[in-house]
């Protein structure tokens, strides 16, 4: 400790800048303490601890200030939404889980698999998110693990091992995404809050009433890369105890959903 070396005269250790970009050891500290502060659940996603907190932290002391900022759940429209958003914003948009990103100083919008608790400080003028009916959205993500790659992602490697229908959703990442994980104790006033079913209907009005230009509507069709969806869906759906189970366990992420997307 540095109280230990200067009561026995020693010099403080030299500073040697960190692979995370600290100019010194203040700066470092300092974004030390806001990682404790906003310590996310061990379940968050290694690229959030990695990438969100040493992105803000490398600008400490830099007004941050967006035009957007758009919490991206996966399987919500989100993929159709940044594809709107890089024609708006281009450049001047931040892609939040990118590793190779140069940071959000001097950028106008940010998108992201981040959650809410970890952007509370970002400042920004409008947050946006999109929230589907949690059944159905795990039920997308669970076909899409069962057909697209998803490399380190460890549901996604549990799915492709021959993981149960029902042991996935009953993982807590699954069945309370939103109130235990991307919205744990967060003010749902400051969000803006679109119904998945709202975007894929009205796709052109929401689209105008956010000033973007409207992608193509094929954008939002459901698990294009799954021939069999809707078949394997109804299928699910038509099983009464495992839709019973579900139920269940999705019932804190209902409650959520039918506060805040009405």
């Amino acid at each position: 400790p540095a109280s230990s070396r200067e009561a026995a005269g020693l010099p403080a250790p030299a500073w040697k800048p960190s692979q995370a970009g600290f100019a010194s050891r203040k700066d470092c500290v300092r974004a030390r303490g806001m990682r404790r502060e906003w310590a996310p659940p061990r379940q968050l996603a290694k690229f959030e601890r990695l990438n969100i907190y040493n992105l803000l932290a490398r600008h400490l002391g830099r007004r941050v200030d967006l035009e957007l900022l758009v919490l991206h759940v996966p399987k919500t429209g989100g993929t159709a939404l940044k594809g709107a958003l890089r024609e708006r914003y281009g450049d001047s948009l931040a892609i939040g889980y990118l590793r190779q990103q140069d940071g959000i100083a001097g950028k106008r919008a940010l998108i992201g698999h981040f959650t809410a608790k970890s952007v509370a400080r970002v400042r920004a003028a409008r947050r946006l998110t999109v929230l589907r009916e949690p059944l159905d959205r795990a039920i997308s993500e669970y076909f899409h693990f069962k057909t697209a790659p998803a490399p380190g992602n460890p549901h996604g490697d549990r799915v492709k091992a021959g993981q149960g229908f029902v042991d996935f959703l009953a993982h807590p990442d699954i069945c309370r995404a939103y109130t235990g994980h991307y919205f744990a104790r967060a003010n749902m006033a400051h969000w803006l809050v679109i119904d998945h079913e709202r975007l894929r209907r009205d796709w052109r009005e929401v689209m105008s009433q956010l000033e973007l230009p409207p992608r193509p509507r094929q954008a939002m069709q459901r698990a294009a890369a799954f021939s069999g969806y809707e078949e394997a869906r109804a299928r699910l759906l038509a099983d009464a105890c495992a839709m019973a189970q579900a139920r269940d366990l999705f019932r804190a992420d209902t409650a959520f959903y039918a506060r805040w997307a009405a």
